[in-house]
């Protein structure tokens, strides 16, 4: 049960015989019925993704030629056509002349992990591609991300922003940015986010104004 729950499964392949045992958790994670699976190497790669069978494979086959353990990550094909993501590892058992006699280990389907991995390299490539400057700051204000519109915006270097405070960017007298600091902090207080006109300047000093919305996260 908790191997079902983590999306874990173990395996077991005969290497002289050609048979590959399962738990039944691997055929879940694959979308196959119970008791569906042919039990063969070949079977098992079927269900590896044609454009990774070739990586797949001659990982397996290193593992048999050095006598090392396995690991691969790959994508697999279920039978409704859909794609998912695992990480199986083994380990080598030799029989008594030293030739691989089981391949023996355990398969986590990472489809999750992968999807989010996806997800946030989409993210980052929707911000560093953006004709809009975007920047990030933590609680106390020091900047610790600017997208590369950002720092053309305020003529700096890329990534030359990160660990400045954000009053670095504001073009306001001392007295009267920490009232405008103060009141767009209470306003994302109470509503979570201030849109108005901002008063700014860039690296050399050149003032220029933003229309602006900051959002709390």
């Amino acid at each position: 049960q908790t191997l079902e729950a983590a999306n874990v499964g173990t395996w077991e392949w005969n290497i002289p015989e050609n048979r590959v045992s399962w738990s039944p958790n691997i055929e879940r994670i694959f979308g196959l019925p119970p008791g569906s699976f042919a039990g063969t190497y070949e079977a098992w790669l079927a269900l590896v993704h044609p454009d990774d069978r070739e990586a797949v494979t001659a990982r397996v086959s290193d593992a048999l030629a050095q006598r090392a353990s396995y690991e691969s990550e790959f994508r697999f094909v279920r039978p409704d056509g859909s794609t998912g993501w695992q990480n199986t590892r083994g380990y080598l058992v030799l029989d008594e002349r030293g030739e691989p006699r089981l391949l023996r280990g355990v398969v986590v389907d990472v489809s999750a992990r992968r999807a989010a991995e996806d997800a946030a390299r989409l993210q980052a490539q929707v911000l560093e591609t953006m004709t809009e400057g975007v920047s990030v700051a933590d609680h106390d204000g020091i900047l610790v991300y600017t997208n590369p519109a950002e720092d053309r915006m305020f003529g700096y270097d890329r990534g030359e922003l990160i660990g400045q405070h954000v009053t670095v960017q504001n073009a306001y007298p001392p007295e009267e940015n920490a009232r405008i600091v103060a009141e767009v902090i209470g306003e994302l207080d109470a509503k979570g986010a201030w849109t108005g006109t901002w008063s700014n300047r860039r690296k050399d000093g050149t003032p220029f104004q933003t229309r602006s919305r900051i959002t709390r996260l």
